[in-house]
């Protein structure tokens, strides 16, 4: 096991301070407790902002930190400011916050730690943009459209429709051999999730049958779709991400 490193090895003792939002809570990607507390300079007051990214000293380092807070004290004597804020928009929002919150108590990582994980390479350095060299050769793929289900697949998807259109959620097993039409539910429960407005993950056991799936789910949605999975280049990565962040793309591969 690893010890994450105590607040107490990094701060000393604290003092208040009522002249308003002046500092800033900060988590880093590393196995250490936080937050960590940092004063705001002046001139970049009105642009930090909760869930976006800074840069700060970090004993004799300099690194990337998560805005999880603000604060109108500091629980220091004498507080450390922050270099500079890298981003204009925000890159985590408030579910995204909460969700690795969860995941950090979860799995009893640090928050830096769970949300370092829940972000592409690029932006884990600091980077704000990353340019794909090739042309995708999924451009090239036909359009297909939903095809008529059998009496079998139609049972399934008015279950699954009746869940969707109520935005309730149920767990069910879709039990079928190899090529009994599993894949075709699927992509028929996602489209009418897509038609309200919902995203969708699908998760493929195996990283070979992810071209196939790519295929079928960008004939019938076209640019809707992400892809995310370990082969991809950090540009590649950085890509498929964002076009979650921006909603441009709905349904994750």
């Amino acid at each position: 096991t690893r010890r994450l490193l105590r607040r107490a090895d990094f701060v000393s003792t604290p003092r208040n301070d009522e002249s308003g939002c002046m500092y800033v809570n900060i988590v880093v990607g590393l196995p250490v407790e936080g937050p960590f507390t940092y004063e705001i300079p002046d001139n970049l007051i009105k642009e930090t902002v909760v869930g976006k990214r800074v840069w700060v000293p970090f004993g004799n380092r300099r690194l990337v930190g998560f805005v999880v807070g603000l604060t109108v004290s500091s629980p220091v004597k004498k507080t450390k400011q922050i270099y500079s804020v890298i981003d204009e928009e925000l890159i985590l929002g408030p579910d995204l916050l909460k969700t690795t919150k969860w995941l950090s108590e979860y799995y009893f990582c640090s928050w830096g730690e769970a949300i370092k994980a829940a972000l592409p390479p690029a932006l884990k350095k600091g980077r704000i943009d990353m340019k794909l060299r090739h042309k995708s050769d999924d451009e090239d793929v036909k359009p297909s459209s939903h095809l008529a289900p059998t009496e079998e697949q139609d049972r399934a998807l008015r279950t699954l429709w009746h869940d969707i259109e109520r935005d309730r959620h149920n767990v069910y097993l879709l039990h079928g051999v190899t090529a009994s039409g599993k894949t075709e539910v699927y992509l028929q429960a996602i489209g009418r999730a897509l038609d309200k407005n919902k995203s969708s993950i699908m998760l493929v056991p195996e990283i070979s049958l992810t071209p196939q799936t790519i295929e079928r789910f960008r004939a019938r949605f076209k640019e809707n779709v992400a892809v995310l999975h370990s082969h991809l280049t950090e540009a590649a990565r950085f890509n498929e991400w964002r076009k979650l962040k921006t909603g441009s793309a709905k349904i994750v591969i």
